[in-house]
C-alpha cells in the first residue's frame, strides 16, 4: 500500500521551483494526479498573479516552502472531519495505520509555523474570512 501521507510522497524540488517561478512572474506547468483515477496525470499551466494561493497538508513541512509564503493559514479540523474529507481513501486499515499516525507525526506539529490558525469546527466560513481580513489589516 503506497503511503500518500508521508513527506517523501511530495516532489519538493519541483514544488519549490514552481513557487519560485510564479513569485518571479513566470508561468509554470504543474502535473497532478486525477482524484478519480490516480493513474491519470493532468497538466495545468499556472500564470503568475498578485496573489497566489497554495494549499496542501504538507505546506508547512519544509522551511524552504515556508520562506516563500508571505502569509499562511492552518485550517484545523477534527480527526472525524479530516477523514471525511479524504474521499479517495476509504480503506479503514490505511486510515488507522497510515493516515492518522502521519498526521500526528508530520502535520500537527507544523501548525506552529502558520501566521493564523483557524479552528474550522468552531468557526463559520464568514467568521474565518473576518479573522483573515482582520489579521491582514494589522
Amino acid at each position: 500500500m503506497k503511503n500518500w501521507d508521508h513527506p517523501r510522497s511530495i516532489k519538493w524540488e519541483r514544488m519549490i521551483k514552481d513557487l519560485f517561478l510564479l513569485e518571479k512572474g513566470k508561468t509554470t506547468t504543474i502535473k497532478s494526479r486525477d482524484q478519480k483515477n490516480l493513474k491519470r496525470v493532468k497538466e495545468k499551466t499556472l500564470r503568475p498573479s498578485e496573489i497566489i494561493l497554495v494549499e496542501g497538508y504538507f505546506l508547512f513541512y519544509k522551511s524552504s516552502i515556508r520562506e516563500l509564503l508571505d502569509f499562511s493559514i492552518f485550517l484545523e479540523a477534527s480527526e472525524k472531519t479530516r477523514i471525511k474529507r479524504r474521499t479517495k481513501f476509504k480503506n479503514t486499515k490505511y486510515i488507522q495505520k497510515t493516515l492518522l499516525p502521519m498526521h500526528n507525526k508530520y502535520i500537527e506539529p507544523t501548525k506552529k509555523f502558520a501566521d493564523l490558525i483557524l479552528d474550522t469546527e468552531k468557526l463559520s466560513i464568514k467568521q474565518c474570512v473576518k479573522k483573515i481580513i482582520n489579521h491582514l489589516s494589522v
